[in-house]
């Protein structure tokens, strides 16, 4: 199944402590179980999922999950944080907007069976908050793994 990508199933599952629908997503030797947060919808990518808003908004924002192999270096990912037991290393970026705000990109990985996934959320918001990057931690650390 080298380098196939097929998007499984969609079924309800708790995920992270909270009751989120989850989308099964194959890519090469692993199905990826992922939480879908409230008003998202996902699309397949390669190595991964794309998940964005089903409603237009008025700030843009999309979230990519890939899996990538753990050769792969980290992508200068200087923050840490461990929640539920799982490590992720981070960086939050923070620049110039426009009329739609900030630009704010979060790039995370934590490691996932023999491989590392991969978030990265790209946004606008008028008033940056932590509030804006729920949905995508909730996406990373309630991803499962398995071959």
């Amino acid at each position: 199944m080298a380098g196939a990508l097929a998007i499984i199933a969609f079924m309800p599952a708790w995920a992270t402590g909270h009751d989120l629908p989850r989308t099964q997503v194959a890519v090469e030797d692993r199905i990826l179980s992922v939480p879908v947060p409230e008003g998202f919808g996902t699309g397949p990518i390669r190595r991964g999922l794309l998940l964005r808003p089903l409603v237009a908004q008025r700030a843009a924002y999309d979230m990519t999950l890939t899996i990538q192999p753990i050769a792969t270096p980290a992508a200068g990912l200087p923050q840490v944080r461990r929640a539920d037991g799982i490590v992720s290393r981070y960086r939050l970026d923070r620049g110039d907007g426009g009329s739609g705000g900030e630009e704010v990109t979060l790039t995370a990985e934590r490691p996932c069976d023999a491989a590392v996934l991969r978030l990265v959320l790209r946004t606008r918001a008028e008033a940056p908050s932590d509030a804006i990057l729920e949905p995508a931690w909730a996406v990373l650390l309630g991803t499962d793994c398995r071959r």
